[in-house]
């Protein structure tokens, strides 16, 4: 099974800019968690928003506000339920 990093080296030229990627945590998971910290130890440029787990709409309102201050080239995330 191909991993997000094997993707992601595949899809952008590395002798180009960083690439920055939003991680969007799951419902009750951490900011900095295991998953953001391992892509930015492969060299990605990792934007960690905190997300509100009781309040779904925030969260996306939360989310839509680093896409638009940040115009990341991908976006990565883990489940999240409502």
């Amino acid at each position: 099974m191909p991993t997000i990093t094997g993707i992601l080296e595949r899809r952008f030229s590395w002798d180009e800019n960083v690439v920055r990627v939003p991680f969007l945590h799951g419902w009750h998971s951490i900011v900095g968690g295991v998953k953001p910290t391992h892509l930015k130890q492969a060299g990605y440029e990792v934007l960690n928003p905190a997300l509100d787990d009781d309040d779904f709409e925030q969260a996306v309102r939360t989310a839509q506000a680093e896409y638009d201050q940040n115009e990341p080239d991908v976006i990565v995330g883990s489940s999240r339920v409502d």
